[in-house]
């Protein structure tokens, strides 16, 4: 049996320094289309990804291998990390009733989740996927309950549920 890891296939039998060097191996030629894959495998085999053509351990005492270094997450982002100015952010949401659109989605409902720690009156989470958006409903309710979180169905291109 195999288990996705990365952009390849890595057996459940591999041990997780091997798991690690098949990772580090693969990362070697990627460009940045392929980090996000590598960054999602890192926490699955629960290792550090490393930089170069092979692990830090195939080539010790090399040039290859001083050239190793561990990847950061800002490695993978292709930007510099943007720094938020939490207290302007918090004066704009707390209080209010913020509207999500897509909010069943990925970015969507951590958007939520993020909206909902600087303690808004309501969260609207609208999206017109029905089951995804009630999951959103029900992790809102167990993880902020002293949140309103008001699920809404529809779609931001239909006027008819736009307008209620």
């Amino acid at each position: 049996m195999e288990t996705g890891i990365g952009n390849g296939k890595c057996p459940q039998s591999v041990g997780a320094e091997a798991c690690r060097q098949e990772i580090a191996h693969r990362a070697s030629g990627c460009d940045g289309t392929a980090n996000g894959a590598h960054f999602e495998a890192r926490h699955r085999c629960q290792g550090g990804i490393q930089d170069g053509a092979e692990s830090g351990g195939a080539y010790p005492g090399t040039e290859l291998g001083k050239q190793i270094r561990e990847v950061a997450v800002e490695d993978l982002l292709g930007r510099k990390p943007v720094q938020l100015d939490m207290d302007r952010i918090r004066e704009r949401i707390q209080g209010r009733v913020v509207m999500v659109t897509g909010a069943a989605g990925s970015i969507g409902s951590e958007i939520c989740r993020q909206i909902a720690k600087f303690r808004p009156r309501a969260i609207v989470g609208f999206d017109e996927a029905e089951t995804p958006l009630f999951h959103i409903d029900r992790e809102m309710a167990k993880r902020f309950p002293y949140i309103t979180f008001c699920p809404e169905i529809g779609s931001i291109t239909s006027r008819g549920t736009l307008n209620g």
